[in-house]
């Protein structure tokens, strides 16, 4: 073997213990230039051992929303989604609910009464203007919670059930009563409900369909005692229907018109226990005819609750309710005409191709 070859293997053989003296070099010649007062890392060791760390560079975000556009928002509908679903199994293990049943049915409050703040005062509360959409979606979400705390209040919240399912009935009514209205508001809704009964026993309503707009009164009539309590359809003379100051008959001059208008009141049974008198605007006969009745069947129901707030008689309004209801002639009917469009004869109507 020749000098250099051997050269060669010694200075490879070295290379690793002189690189590792230079790190040393380094390394103390670093701590000889750093002040005392300096900070220093420690340690993995004593890290590990439970020796004093530095802080975290970035902390943890306590809200899984921090980074979205509407943290509130997003807090809240998630807060409600998770009360809705302990409520519903903390039920389920008090037995007060069955396993996988739908919601109990919603309270029943006064028709037209809103429980919830308005979008200007939920908007304020969380610090954020909010969408119509999202708006939908909140009063959805509190609706749905508001339908589980008649029995979250009566189960749970005693304590029997456990202490911790009686904290959730106390975050349950502390977050209803976050977005709830105001007691005035309620009052005054209160209120403008009752003074669509006036004090001659005159029932207001309105009523919609297509172009169509109608106000109607609902009085009753000197047999109202026999015609209301009368299980079956009383046709009687004694009621009387004024379109527009003018009779039924002399408006609509079509058969199934008159009938559409009247439906409400054989729907109930009440046909000639009450004077009609309804004023119309807007659309064709057709659609004035389903404006009324749906004005018609919205008085009567009126009527019928200031009847049970003045004698407690519940069933009765209960019952014309649910049948006007079912039938849908109480509900605003939203198909309207659809619009012509360009190019087209109608709205779906094409004119015939021709060739050349």
């Amino acid at each position: 073997m020749s000098l250099s070859s051997a050269r060669r293997g010694l200075t490879a053989a070295l290379a690793p213990a002189v690189r590792s003296g230079a790190s040393v070099a380094r390394h103390a010649s670093t701590s000889a230039a750093l002040p005392a007062s300096a900070p220093r890392l420690p340690p993995s060791g004593a890290a590990a051992s439970g020796g004093s760390s530095l802080p975290p560079s970035r902390l943890k975000p306590l809200s899984p929303a921090h980074y979205t556009a509407r943290p509130t928002y997003i807090d809240a509908l998630l807060t409600l989604e998770d009360l809705t679903r302990r409520s519903k199994r903390a039920l389920e293990g008090a037995h007060a609910l069955a396993a996988n049943a739908p919601p109990p049915p919603a309270p029943r409050r006064a028709r037209g009464s809103n429980l919830w703040g308005s979008p200007a005062a939920l908007s304020q509360s969380l610090g954020l203007p909010l969408k119509t959409a999202q708006y939908r979606q909140l009063i959805t979400r509190l609706s749905l919670l508001d339908r589980y705390s008649s029995l979250v209040r009566s189960h749970l919240a005693s304590g029997a059930a456990g202490a911790a399912n009686a904290e959730l009935a106390v975050s349950v009514e502390e977050t209803l009563s976050k977005f709830a209205r105001d007691e005035r508001k309620g009052e005054a809704v209160e209120e403008e409900r009752e003074s669509k009964v006036d004090e001659q026993g005159r029932a207001y309503s309105r009523g919609r369909r297509k172009d169509a707009s109608a106000r109607v009164w609902v009085i009753p009539t000197k047999i109202e005692s026999t015609a209301i309590d009368a299980t079956s359809d009383v046709i009687s003379s004694a009621g009387e229907v004024l379109i527009n100051a003018q009779p039924l008959s002399s408006y609509f001059s079509r058969v199934d018109l008159r009938e559409q208008v009247l439906w409400p009141l054989r729907l109930t049974g009440t046909l000639g226990a009450f004077n009609v008198f309804g004023l119309t605007r807007g659309g064709g006969n057709s659609g004035q005819a389903g404006a009324i009745a749906h004005g018609l069947a919205n008085a009567l129901i009126g009527w019928f609750e200031n009847q049970a707030r003045e004698t407690g008689d519940e069933e009765r309004l209960m019952a014309v309710r649910a049948v006007l209801y079912k039938d849908g002639v109480a509900k605003r009917d939203p198909r309207m005409v659809e619009r012509k469009k360009p190019g087209m004869a109608k709205a779906r109507k094409a004119y015939t191709w021709v060739k050349r």
